[in-house]
């Protein structure tokens, strides 16, 4: 799933295509959208990838257009009645 946000006049709104300055959210992208968004921003299609990989690192890498961000963050999860703690990856792009 595919969601493009943009703040506009201080208030975030959802957006139908990408423009300068948008947030692209995707949650479980398919390899359809991962190509898609690939082709439309200009962004290497494994740097889209790495946060779906579990064992991906933290790091910082500077490219020609753009700055991948990955950052590990632990979040507390209940599973059948239990505390568990997982890792969020987020991926920014400048």
């Amino acid at each position: 799933m595919i969601d493009i946000f943009k703040t506009i006049d201080g208030v975030l709104q959802r957006l139908t295509e990408i423009t300068e300055g948008c947030w692209i959210a995707m949650t479980n992208p398919s390899a359809t959208e991962l190509l898609e968004i690939s082709e439309k921003t200009d962004i290497e299609i494994s740097n889209l990838r790495a946060p779906l990989d579990e064992e991906e690192r933290a790091r910082i890498e500077i490219e020609e257009n753009y700055t991948l961000i990955l950052v590990d963050i632990p979040t507390l999860e209940k599973r059948n009645d239990k505390d568990r703690y997982v890792t969020i990856l987020i991926i920014s792009f400048f």
